[in-house]
C-alpha cells in the first residue's frame, strides 16, 4: 500500500490540534485520561533481524516516532469518545431528527471503532520484536488506521459537534435550550429522561448546576418514588440557599419539610416548619399551613397511627405520578375518612384530597381530549392504544365506564360523538334516576355521564365472590374502585372486613414461623425463620391499614426483635 500523502499528513495534525482546542476542558470534571504510553521502549531482541544496533536504531529512528503520534490520537480520541458519551446521553433534550440522531450514533461507534484500532497497533509496536514486523506495521497496518482516521474527519462528524454546540464554552443560548428542554421534560413527565439528563451534565471541577435544575432533579426522582434520594438532594440545596430570594427559599423548604413527614422523620419536618413560619414572618406571607403541620406532628405521640398513615398519604401526594397512579391517592384519602370519621385530622386529609382529586381529575380530562386529538387527525388507532394503557386499577369504577365508552365510541365506525367532563371537580354525591326502560342509573351531578346500578351490582358480587374464596387482595382492589360511588359506604366496610381477613391469615401464618424458630436449634436457621415472620407482620401494617390488628402486630413485632436481639448477643459471646 502506498504511503500517506502529505496533504493527509497536514489533515490529521491539523484535526490533532483542533481536537485539542474543541474538547480540551469538555469533560466535565471527569478524569482525563492520560496519553496512552505503555513504556518509552520496545521490549525484544533485535537478534532475529539483524545485530543489536540495527535495531536499536530502527526503533530509535522509525518506531518510537511513530508510537509518539499515535500517543497523540488516542488522548484526541478518548476526548472525543467522553464528548460523544455525553452528547448521546442527553441526545432527549436536543431535539435532533431522526436522520441527526442516526449520524450522532454513527459517529460515537466510529470514535470508538479509532480508538480500538489505534490502540491495538500502539500496543503491537512496543510488543515487536524484530524490525521486519515493525516495518509491516508502520508500511501497511498503520496507514489504514489513518486513512480510516481521515475518513472520520471528512465525513463531517467534527462538523456535526460544531453545529450542535457541544464544543467547549457553551454559549448561553445552548444552556437556555438545555433548561428549557429539560423544564419542558419535567413538565410532561419524562421523568427517567429528566434524571439521565441531569447525571451526565458536563461541568467545570467545583461548578454547580442551577438551581432551578437540581430542584427539577429532585422533583424527578420523587415522582419517580426515589424519594430518600430526592430528599437528599432537597437537603443539600436547603444547606446552598442563602443566596436565594425570599420565594424560592420557602418553596424549597415547604417541599422539604412535607417530605421529611411524609418519609416519617419528624423531628427533621418540625425544624424545617418552624424554619419555614420564619421566612414567611420575613417576607410578610399568611400561610397557616407550617402551623397545621406542627399540629398535626404534635399528635404523633397520642395517635401515631392516624398520623402514619396521614404521612403516607402526604407521601403518596408528593410522588404522585398520575399515569401510574391515577386516582388511588384519592381513594386512600377516602378510605383514611372511613376510618377515622371523627379524627382531628379530617380537615388536613380533606386538603390533601381535595388537592389529589384535582391532579387526578386534571390528568384524566388531558387523557381524554388527547385521544380525541388523535381521532380528530385520523389517528384512531393510536387514540386507542393511548387509552389501553391506562391500568383499570388505578381508576374508580364511574372513570371506568367513561373510559370504556370513549374507547368504544373510537371504534365505532364513523362514530363522532364524544365524552364531556364537567369543567369543575365532583365533590356531590351520586343519586339514583330512573330509565325509560325501569331500570335504575347512577348519575353524578353536574355530569352527563352514568354507571348503571347492573354493573354496579356486578362488581359488588365480584368483590364479595373474591372474598368467599380468600383473594382478599383482589377483593379490596374491587371495593376500593366502588368507593366513588352509590355503593361507597358498604364497599368501605367490606374494605374493612378484607383487610381484618387477610390480616388475620398473614399474622396467623406469622405466628407459625414464631413456633417453629422456637423449635429450631440453629442460630442461623432461627434467626432466619424470626425475620420471614417479622416480614409477614410489616405487610401486614403497609396493606391492610384498616384491619384493626396494628396495636396487635406492633407487639407481635417487638417480641420478634427481642428473639432476634438474643440470638445475635449469643453469637456474641464466645461458648
Amino acid at each position: 500500500m502506498s504511503q500517506l500523502t502529505y496533504w493527509q499528513y497536514a489533515v490529521l495534525a491539523l484535526s490533532t490540534f483542533t481536537a485539542a482546542t474543541l474538547f480540551s476542558g469538555c469533560t466535565g470534571g471527569r478524569k482525563t485520561v492520560d496519553p496512552y504510553r505503555s513504556g518509552t521502549t520496545v521490549a525484544g531482541s533485535s537478534q532475529q533481524a539483524g545485530t543489536a544496533d540495527a535495531q536499536a536504531a530502527y526503533t530509535r529512528d522509525a518506531v518510537l516516532p511513530a508510537v509518539d503520534k499515535i500517543n497523540e490520537r488516542i488522548a484526541s480520541y478518548e476526548s472525543r469518545q467522553q464528548t460523544w458519551q455525553g452528547l448521546s446521553s442527553r441526545i432527549f433534550f436536543l431535539h435532533l431528527s431522526p436522520e441527526q440522531e442516526e449520524q450522532v450514533f454513527g459517529c460515537q461507534q466510529q470514535v470508538t471503532n479509532m480508538l480500538a484500532q489505534y490502540k491495538l497497533v500502539h500496543g503491537q509496536l512496543l510488543a515487536s520484536r524484530s524490525v521486519q514486523a515493525s516495518r509491516q506495521l508502520l508500511s501497511q497496518t498503520l496507514p489504514e488506521v489513518q486513512r480510516k482516521d481521515i475518513s472520520y474527519i471528512e465525513d463531517g462528524c467534527p462538523r456535526l459537534l460544531t453545529s450542535l454546540n457541544v464544543s467547549c464554552g457553551a454559549v448561553p443560548g445552548e444552556v437556555q435550550s438545555f433548561a428549557s428542554a429539560f423544564n419542558a421534560a419535567l413538565a410532561a413527565g419524562n421523568y427517567a429522561d429528566v434524571i439521565n439528563a441531569y447525571e451526565s451534565l458536563s461541568l467545570a471541577p467545583g461548578q454547580q448546576p442551577e438551581f432551578d435544575l437540581s430542584y427539577g432533579y429532585g422533583l424527578a426522582l420523587l415522582k419517580s418514588r426515589r424519594e430518600q434520594e430526592a430528599r437528599r438532594v432537597f437537603t443539600e440545596l436547603f444547606y446552598q440557599t442563602g443566596e436565594l430570594d425570599p420565594a424560592r427559599q420557602a418553596k424549597l423548604v415547604q417541599l422539604l419539610a412535607d417530605l421529611n413527614l411524609g418519609l416519617g422523620d419528624y423531628a427533621s419536618a418540625r425544624s424545617r416548619y418552624e424554619e419555614l413560619i420564619r421566612l414567611n414572618s420575613l417576607s410578610g406571607v399568611q400561610d397557616n399551613r407550617p402551623a397545621q403541620q406542627l399540629a398535626v406532628l404534635s399528635a404523633a405521640n397520642v395517635k401515631p397511627e392516624e398520623v402514619r398513615l396521614y404521612a403516607s398519604l402526604l407521601l403518596g401526594l408528593l410522588s404522585y405520578n398520575p399515569s401510574r397512579d391515577g386516582f388511588t391517592i384519592v381513594q386512600q384519602a377516602q378510605g383514611f375518612q372511613l376510618r377515622y370519621p371523627g379524627s382531628t385530622l379530617t380537615g388536613n386529609v380533606q386538603e390533601l384530597a381535595r388537592r389529589a382529586t384535582e391532579e387526578a381529575e386534571q390528568w384524566f380530562a388531558g387523557l381524554l381530549s388527547e385521544a380525541d386529538r388523535l381521532n380528530s387527525e385520523q389517528k384512531t388507532q393510536e387514540a386507542l392504544s393511548l387509552l389501553e394503557q391506562v391500568p383499570v386499577n388505578i381508576l374508580p369504577l364511574d372513570k371506568q365506564a367513561i373510559l370504556k365508552l370513549k374507547k368504544g365510541s373510537l371504534t365505532a365506525a364513523g362514530a363522532v360523538s364524544r365524552i364531556s367532563l364537567p369543567e369543575t371537580v365532583i365533590t356531590e354525591e351520586v343519586t339514583g334516576t330512573e330509565n325509560l326502560d325501569g331500570t335504575i342509573k347512577t348519575v353524578e351531578s353536574g355530569s352527563d355521564t352514568f354507571v348503571p346500578v347492573t354493573e354496579l351490582q356486578q362488581t359488588w358480587d365480584r368483590g364479595m365472590a373474591a372474598i368467599q374464596a380468600k383473594k382478599y387482595d383482589e377483593s379490596i382492589a374491587i371495593f376500593t374502585g366502588l368507593l366513588n360511588t352509590s355503593f361507597g359506604a358498604r364497599a368501605g366496610e367490606q374494605i374493612a372486613e378484607a383487610s381484618r381477613l387477610a390480616a388475620a391469615d398473614s399474622r396467623k401464618e406469622a405466628a407459625e414461623l414464631f413456633v417453629r424458630s422456637n423449635r429450631a436449634t440453629d442460630p442461623a436457621a432461627r434467626k432466619q425463620l424470626l425475620l420471614s415472620s417479622r416480614v409477614l407482620l410489616e405487610d401486614i401494617l403497609r396493606k391492610y391499614p384498616q384491619s384493626g390488628l396494628d396495636d396487635k402486630v406492633r407487639r407481635n413485632m417487638d417480641r420478634i426483635d427481642r428473639e432476634l436481639a438474643g440470638i445475635d448477643q449469643s453469637i456474641m459471646i464466645p461458648e
